[in-house]
């Protein structure tokens, strides 16, 4: 049997290079530091694995539900520490992150990648540690 190259099987591929090509762009943004990894659980289109091979000595911590609650007892103050965060997050999730890390005074970039999940790069600066927690 030959094999058929299907729209789908097409536009999988190039779905998934394009979501490979994001995730590498997170060791751009944070210029190799790989320290910390914020990765939403139920997100269907990124999986931790794939991450561990992209950022081999990261630090990954699972989002909580309630991400406001969970950057306030814990993840600000992690951040605050490590100054640089990937995440791999839904879009709700990544208008919250970026809405806490502008607070902070920090800063954000996105990309998008296959269904319906973003790449994000956080940063604060090194003298947001003091303030946090």
């Amino acid at each position: 049997m030959n094999p058929v190259l299907t729209r789908r099987t097409l536009l999988g591929t190039a779905a998934a290079g394009s979501a490979l090509a994001a995730l590498r762009m997170g060791n751009n943004w944070a210029g190799g530091r790989d320290t910390l990894i914020f990765l939403q659980p139920e997100l269907h289109g990124v999986a931790a694995g794939a991450i561990a091979e992209i950022h081999p000595h990261a630090e990954i911590v699972e989002l909580q539900r309630d991400i406001v609650r969970h950057w306030r007892n814990h993840l600000g103050s992690k951040l605050a520490e490590a100054s640089h965060a990937m995440a791999y997050v839904s879009w709700a999730q990544a208008q919250l992150l970026r809405g806490l890390v502008r607070e902070a005074g920090g800063t954000s970039k996105v990309a998008s990648l296959k269904d319906r999940s973003f790449a994000i790069s956080l940063s604060l600066p090194a003298s947001t540690a003091r303030g946090m927690g």
